[in-house]
């Protein structure tokens, strides 16, 4: 690896734009001086697709990055061999709820819908583009949001009407910003919504409650896992639920629930920082349910 590093740019706090040189960089050795004041990702703004993470950077193009304080950024030298992965591609959770935004002219936007414990500032868009340029993105000026504690609005710009509303992997309750007089409705999970209406930019979102309709227990994420780990299950109907953990000879080592819990999916996070490494079990029982599944910590 080259290890030549060009000039830095002198940045403010907040976003700033900085350019390729005459070769691609990896956006993952980017540096500051001082050290550490870049946050989030970086972006670049692609016609028909809204701001759009970068995982390099290329010649002659340009870039939003996010400081955290008035810093100097520096970019990589180039080097020889495959540049490193899009930063997003492990931050955006495969099982996070998709809402994409189309619109008449083939424009999309894809914004997701994430668990509680994750860091939202991480998602945080640069500005918003001149108003004639596509741009959708959540009220909090964010792609990836909580929908689950929360109602949120959803801001349009640069979008040709009819729209279409596309959800994955939720009940999304969705309505206009205004009154809910135009547009109010439920997009069930897998199925979508057009607006036709023109006068609509902002529209409010929220996640309807789905109750399942199985008890089930799924299997741990990640799986091996170093220190902790995410366990998710659901019930039909209000059940007392114990989530218990055993390590490889049967014995107990953490109960995260032991409760009578309402009807719905759920969640719990396990930090195994104070066992050991190697195979535990963990064991779902309810009135009329009980599943066991292996996972693996490795240190």
């Amino acid at each position: 690896m080259n290890q030549a590093v060009r000039t830095g740019y002198s940045a403010n706090a907040g976003w700033n734009i900085i350019g390729g040189y005459e070769y691609s960089a990896d956006v993952n050795f980017i540096r500051t001086v001082p050290e550490n004041r870049r946050t989030g990702l970086a972006f670049q703004y692609v016609p028909g697709s809204g701001y759009v993470s970068a995982g390099a950077l290329s010649p002659g193009n340009g870039y939003w990055v996010n400081l955290t304080s008035a810093a100097t950024i520096y970019v990589p030298g180039p080097f020889a061999g495959t540049l490193g992965k899009n930063p997003i591609d492990e931050l955006v959770k495969a099982d996070w709820s998709k809402i994409t935004i189309s619109d008449a002219i083939g424009q999309s936007y894809v914004l997701y819908s994430a668990d509680a414990s994750t860091d939202l500032n991480t998602f945080n868009l640069p500005p918003v583009p001149p108003v004639e340029l596509f741009d959708v993105r959540f009220g909090s000026q964010r792609f990836v949001e909580d929908l689950s504690s929360s109602e949120q609005t959803i801001n349009l710009s640069g979008v040709v009407y009819p729209i279409t509303v596309s959800v994955e992997g939720m009940d999304l309750r969705l309505e206009d910003a205004i009154d809910g007089s135009v547009v109010k409705t439920i997009v069930k999970n897998g199925s979508s919504y057009s607006i036709e209406n023109s006068g609509i930019s902002v529209l409010k979102v929220g996640s309807e409650k789905v109750v399942p309709n199985e008890y089930s227990l799924e299997q741990n994420y990640p799986n091996p896992f170093n220190p902790s780990t995410t366990i998710k299950f659901s019930v039909p109907q209000m059940s007392n639920v114990k989530l218990t953990i055993y390590n490889a000879l049967g014995q107990k080592v953490a109960e995260l629930v032991n409760s009578t819990l309402e009807a719905g999916s759920y969640s719990f996070n396990w930090d195994a920082s104070n066992v050991a490494s190697g195979l535990y079990f963990y064991e779902l029982n309810t009135n009329n349910f009980s599943s066991v599944k292996k996972m693996m910590l490795m240190k």
